[in-house]
């Protein structure tokens, strides 16, 4: 989990960088007016409105979760720290959030992409299979010795 921090002290608006797919970020929120019930409404391409998120006080530090599904598109991100009353409601502060592109490690991946041990495994079965299909034995063992070039050598020991 990564902690993004935003000050909104002097500024209205402040800009974070995150990575795509970076799941699980929170951002803290550095302000004299900004308080614990506060939202933040994150509004990016892919949702229809907003997504709020509750600001919540950890210790003396105020936070928000910045929302996953934002983080898996690169478009403009915006959040809108919104205050509201009874009476009425209005943005206070803007977040701007630049999502940086990256490949994801779930989405990805090509279907020959086979992870390393399952490859040897695989290389070990066809060795088996070339040993076997050229293999004679008569009285004795095969013994397979790899080579530095890679190659592997065979040769027939017998017992006599």
């Amino acid at each position: 989990m990564h902690i993004k921090e935003v000050d909104f002290t002097n500024n209205m608006t402040d800009s974070i960088i995150c990575y795509q797919y970076d799941f699980g970020q929170l951002v803290r929120i550095i302000s004299d007016k900004i308080t614990e019930g506060h939202t933040i409404q994150w509004s990016y391409n892919g949702i229809d409105g907003v997504d709020s998120r509750a600001i919540t006080k950890q210790g003396e530090e105020l936070y928000s979760q910045i929302p996953n599904n934002a983080l898996k598109t690169v478009e403009a991100i915006k959040g809108y720290i919104y205050y509201f009353d009874s009476e009425k409601g209005n943005t206070t502060n803007v977040i701007n959030l630049t999502v940086i592109p990256r490949a994801s490690t779930d989405e990805h991946t090509s279907e020959d992409d086979i992870p390393v041990y399952q490859q040897l495994i695989l290389d070990v079965r066809e060795s088996k299979e070339e040993i076997e299909a050229n293999a004679i034995l008569y009285d004795g063992i095969v013994i397979m010795e790899e080579q530095a070039d890679g190659s592997i050598k065979m040769r027939r020991e017998t017992s006599g």
